[in-house]
């Protein structure tokens, strides 16, 4: 094969990868969200208390934000050793 075949070859094929991506109609944050803020605190008996607040991006949805709680030993959920 020579070189510019090849070459032929690849600008085709990047042509063709250019032209289907954009067709391509992506929608993550649609479906997972956005976290806007997120904050930790001291509770009683040596927890800790994480907060975050998503933000829902699809325009059907009936609550645009979300607040979620949870309160742990350590930031990854794990009981004191």
């Amino acid at each position: 094969m020579g070189y510019g075949r090849r070459f032929k070859l690849a600008a085709v094929l990047l042509l063709t990868a250019c032209v289907t991506t954009g067709c391509i109609r992506s929608k993550v944050l649609e479906r997972l969200g956005l976290v806007i803020a997120s904050g930790f605190d001291e509770v009683p008996g040596d927890k800790i208390m994480g907060t975050s607040v998503l933000y829902e991006i699809d325009p059907q949805a009936r609550e645009k934000s979300n607040v979620i709680s949870s309160t742990a030993y350590t930031l990854k959920g794990r009981a004191p050793i």
